[in-house]
């Protein structure tokens, strides 16, 4: 009697063949803080989504410190030593190679695309050495089923606690005295 032995990684390659695919994605898959200059921070923070069987739409704008959670709008907010701040400015965007339909980015099913919330912060003249951080605290979807309508979607609070990039520090050697 003849027998054969099948290798792990052999077994774990067909397991993974024959396994059902993850049918939606969204993660963040980069986060920076880079200095500009001594008062000014460029903020990013990089996601992908996709799904499988269904067409999404994501926010092009991107709001600071949004009262109402806006379906057109990726929320976010600048923490300044982990406590979120109101002072300076903050102006964002997300940035994606996909398509824009209706003031959206449309990603098509069965393709994962890559977006990049940027955001660039200035903190107020004078202001004392901080760390800043960007954190974003909205981040909404739509899908598309075919419906008349589409589906409104969005992270909760579990999901987006990884979308934060590092601190970065601003006024370096303006101290309090």
């Amino acid at each position: 009697m003849n027998r054969q032995y099948i290798s792990a990684s052999l077994f774990t390659f067909a397991l993974f063949l024959i396994t059902p695919h993850i049918s939606a994605a969204y993660f963040t898959t980069a986060q920076k803080a880079v200095l500009l200059n001594p008062t000014t921070a460029l903020l990013t923070i990089e996601y992908a989504f996709g799904m499988d069987d269904y067409d999404l739409y994501m926010p092009v704008r991107a709001a600071r410190d949004q009262k109402v959670a806006d379906q057109k709008e990726v929320g976010y907010t600048i923490l300044e030593n982990g406590t979120t701040t109101n002072s300076g400015t903050a102006t964002g965007i997300v940035v994606s190679k996909a398509p824009i339909v209706d003031s959206t980015y449309k990603l098509a099913k069965g393709v994962s695309q890559k977006m990049t919330l940027i955001v660039l912060y200035t903190s107020k003249l004078g202001a004392f050495e901080e760390d800043y951080a960007l954190q974003v605290t909205s981040l909404p979807y739509s899908v598309d089923k075919g419906g008349s309508t589409l589906q409104a979607l969005h992270l909760n609070p579990t999901e987006l606690q990884y979308y934060i990039t590092p601190e970065v520090e601003l006024n370096t050697g303006n101290y309090k005295k």
